[in-house]
């Protein structure tokens, strides 16, 4: 990046001013005691005085230096519907485009009494938010510490709305909308469906959370989950006199959250229905086959089109495979099983079976025998005591299940009395020799026995036989077919198609039937791979979610790492970017660096950044949940509570009005190039059996994640390639990521400056400012600095400077190993103390404060002017994470 010529000539070749130099000297000999202390370790800072508290009142609504309420252009909805033009949000009465950041508030949350919703309204508003999701509204669960829910408790059922429960939330809506904040509503998200509501037992038995998948097909679900929609969304708010369908401060309807038949986010597309409990699994055969019929008319030339395949080539790969000594008995609690050899082949008996596949398995390991990228035939003689269908896959050895890594092979066959051969075709990936096994059978869904023998693999793919029992005549052609290419392109335009029909009669029933005029999406980018780039081409927009390094709970391992370190190899932001659809605006309703990740500040500055960069079009954080009087049961923003909460942390909340300025207003510029990659009209459903992932389409161009930070990324369906020239500008982000100890990411725009990573001890120059960091927790650190008028630096009256480097609860404490929580702690949040000495071009002299955690101005911080540069220090005594500079 350069610095413009006509704005920063006379600071040509500046690193930093004598003023930055006399003032570094300051900094040191005021904080000797820092600087002497042991280098900070993985447990942070160990002296007590080099931390402050520091917290952001959830009730916070002052009118000061930290308050970016007046980007909020009146009330919600004020100036009409937001609606979608040349492929982003513009309010239909101006044609004004509108960016939005929001929070998700999420279960009780959704619930709070009148007086906070007030208060709560208030302070989102002041810290940029003009957009705020509703999630989880409609959960059956009592989560620890969740007691908020909007079913009423008198029935047994979730098809009673709570009167006072929806009277709460009404007033909250109509509070975010008077100031400014647009509802984003979402509708299924976490309802388990239940006997209670009409349905049969075997509901109970679906093995997908919240009955994600088969809410898409079962016409039971469907209706009982319109017959919420209405409920919801034709109600009137007695507080804004408008049902929510009819309401402009309503920004979009989402109806169903992070779902797919396909399959969900990180699964291997379309497997794992054939485990369904009656009746759904009729249901869905019934679907499938019916399909099956009107493509091909009769069983002989389905039979032919999926026996058509290249030929198996070469000897055969597996070892000898009749031994049950090479074989291995994984067993999970609730199972029992033996293995023996038994009619020239092993049998393993069952029994006892818990009823998951996965928690009883048998397998050969240590194979070294599959080449990533190769695609094989694996053959097998089979039977059981009884008719039934097998899951067969394989997987490397190191994680535990259910979290196996796959190595490209996970299909189903059906086993008869009789010895059979069943064949699977797959593509090796992962494979990694001695860690894989091969063949897997997961045998814990059913007793009795099983038996395999004479085992091939060989190269190539050798067609896919129907057996005898499968007829379309009869409907009788089973779920799941195996990893062979035809009948697996067959199994996912199949689900492509039906998940396409509940799209389309969804988002009819709520146009037509409920009169809904905002904007409709389906669901998220990711579930369904591919599939979900063109499930939602139809739809007015496009989501995304991403987190780092995700946590659900406080028990779970953290990988304590930052995502700057593995920019070039790794990152959520990258990812979103190359997800994304061209034409459509791009929203990410959840985001996070979870808690207690110990470089959280990474967090805002590079999100609002690059979703400016990217041109998107709405970003969120997940969540804003805490807030209300200590002991209410929502809990108090005092502390950090659970991973995903990101209001009480000063390494997110504090860098908020900065992201709202970055984003909303644009002070980050878009990216000046854009690159768009072309892929077909229609769902290549033939091409993702394959392999295809967007991924993989981005790498077979030479694009990889870094390019994220270089140009507009878009997923161009139906478009031509449009590949920038290498000479194209690249526009105001730089990261620096070869060496990982001073990997860092910049943000150098006029109005907006930018940097975190590995900074600790490091000069980082930007066009017109200059900044000398100190002693840092981690050597790691994030600084924001913003003009909160919107202009230059150098001529801005009104900048807020940002700085945090790790942060943590009062008295919290990690195990022996680093790798989690041995003590949560207790409230305010504890910021660990910084240093840097700064330098700024500027027009003239400036006033530095500090401010305190509502963003009122505390002590006045000793400032130089000298040759157009305003330089001071930042030092621990400050005891803040904000600093106000302004004309005098």
């Amino acid at each position: 990046m350069r610095c413009s010529a006509r704005n920063w000539g006379r600071i040509a070749g500046l690193a930093f001013t004598a003023g930055v130099m006399a003032l570094a000297v300051q900094v040191n000999a005021a904080q000797n005691k820092t600087a002497q202390a042991p280098e900070a370790t993985a447990k942070g800072i160990s002296d007590a005085d080099a931390r402050f508290s520091f917290l952001t009142p959830w009730d916070d609504a002052k009118a000061n230096f930290v308050d970016v309420s007046s980007l909020n252009n009146g009330p919600a909805g004020s100036h009409g519907f937001i609606v979608v033009k040349d492929g982003h949000f513009v309010e239909s009465n101006t044609g004004r485009r509108v960016r939005f950041l929001g929070a998700n508030l999420c279960f009780d949350g959704l619930y709070p009494a009148h007086e906070d919703a007030e208060k709560i309204a208030a302070h989102l508003a002041k810290y940029g938010m003009n957009a705020v999701r509703f999630h989880h509204q409609d959960t059956t669960f009592k989560f620890p510490g969740v007691e908020g829910r909007l079913w009423d408790p008198k029935y047994p059922d979730s098809r009673h709305i709570d009167a006072g429960q929806l009277e709460k939330m009404d007033y909250l809506a109509a509070q975010l909308i008077k100031r400014g904040i647009y509802i984003d509503m979402c509708l299924h998200v976490s309802r388990k469906f239940k006997p209670a509501d009409g349905f049969p037992e075997g509901v109970s038995k679906i093995p997908f959370d919240f009955d994600k998948r088969v809410d898409i097909f079962d016409s039971q679900m469907i209706a009982v989950d319109k017959e919420y929609f209405r409920d919801l969304l034709t109600h009137v708010n007695p507080y804004t006199g408008k049902t929510y369908a009819a309401d402009p401060g309503l920004l979009n309807v989402e109806i169903n959250n992070e779902n797919s038949l396909l399959g969900l986010y990180g699964e291997t597309l379309g497997m794992g229905l054939y485990a369904l409990p009656a009746p759904y699994h009729k249901e869905l055969t019934d679907l499938w086959n019916a399909w099956l019929l009107k493509k091909y008319g009769t069983t002989a030339k389905l039979a032919a089109a999926w026996a058509s395949a290249d030929q198996t080539t070469g000897s055969n790969l597996y070892p000898p495979s009749n031994d049950p000594a090479k074989w291995t008995l994984e067993i999970q609690p609730g199972n029992e099983a033996t293995i023996k050899s038994d009619d020239g082949g092993v049998r393993v008996d069952v029994p006892k079976a818990s009823g998951t596949d996965w928690q009883l398995r048998s397998y050969q390991k240590g194979l070294g025998i599959l080449e990533n990228g190769k695609r094989y035939t694996i053959t097998m003689e089979m039977k059981a005591d009884t008719d039934c269908v097998l899951g067969v896959g394989a997987y490397l050895d190191d994680p535990l299940p259910p979290k196996q890594i796959q190595l490209g092979l996970f299909g189903r066959v059906n086993l008869t009395t009789r010895w059979v051969t069943r064949s699977l075709e797959f593509k090796a990936i992962k494979a990694r020799d001695g860690h894989n096994l091969l063949p897997v059978l997961n045998l814990g869904t059913r007793t009795g026995s099983t038996w395999i023998r004479n085992i091939t693999l060989k190269e190539g793919t050798g067609g896919f036989s129907l057996s005898t029992d499968q007829t379309l005549e009869a409907g009788t052609v089973l779920l799941d077919p195996s990893g062979n290419l035809a009948p697996r392109a067959d199994w996912l335009q199949f689900l492509a198609d039906t998940e396409m029909a509940y799209v389309n009669d969804m988002r009819s029933y709520l146009r037509k039937d409920l009169g809904v005029k905002q904007s409709i999406f389906c669901s998220q980018l990711g579930y369904g791979g591919l599939w979900a780039n063109y499930r939602e081409a139809s739809s007015d927009y496009i989501d995304n979610h991403g987190y780092w390094e995700c946590r659900n709970s406080l028990s779970e391992i953290v990988k304590n790492q930052p995502m700057v370190r593995t920019l070039a190899t790794r990152n959520t932001l990258s990812r979103m970017a190359m997800d994304m659809n061209a034409g459509q605006p791009v929203s990410v309703t959840e985001f996070n660096h979870c808690f207690p990740n110990e470089f959280r500040a990474e967090m805002m500055p590079g999100y609002a950044s690059l979703a400016a960069f990217q041109d998107w079009d709405a970003i969120f954080v997940f969540c804003h949940q805490s807030y209300g009087a200590k002991g209410a049961k929502n809990g108090q923003n005092d502390r950090m509570r659970f991973p995903l909460e990101a209001s009480a942390d000063p390494a997110v909340w504090g860098f908020m009005p900065s992201a709202a300025m970055m984003f909303r207003s644009g002070l980050v510029p878009v990216a000046p190039t854009e690159r768009i990659l072309a892929m077909p009209a229609k769902f290549p459903a033939d091409k993702v059996a394959k392999g295809l992932t967007i991924a993989k389409a981005w790498q077979d161009k030479g694009v990889v994640l870094l390019d994220a930070f270089k140009y507009r990324l878009r997923l161009g369906i139906g478009l031509p390639d449009v590949l920038p020239n290498p000479s194209a500008p690249e526009g105001v982000l730089k990261v620096e990521v070869t060496d990982p100890q001073t990997a860092r990411y910049v943000v150098d725009a006029p109005a907006a400056k930018s940097v975190h990573g590995f900074v600790g001890g490091q000069t980082v120059s930007f066009c017109g400012a200059t900044v000398v960091f100190g002693q840092l927790t981690h050597n790691f650190g994030a600084l924001t600095l913003v003009a909160m008028d919107s202009k230059p630096l150098a001529q801005s009256s009104r900048i807020l400077l940002t700085m945090v480097t790790h942060t943590q609860n009062k008295g919290q404490t990690w195990n022996e190993a680093h790798s989690m929580l041995a003590k949560v702690g207790d409230g305010p949040p504890q910021v660990d103390a910084a240093s840097a000495t700064v330098s700024i071009a500027a027009d003239g002299p400036r006033k530095v404060f500090t401010l305190d955690g509502s963003g009122e101005k505390q002590d006045p911080v000793q400032s130089a002017f000298k040759n157009g540069q305003v330089s001071f220090a930042i030092t621990p005594a400050q005891k803040s994470i904000w600093f106000a500079i302004t004309k005098p």
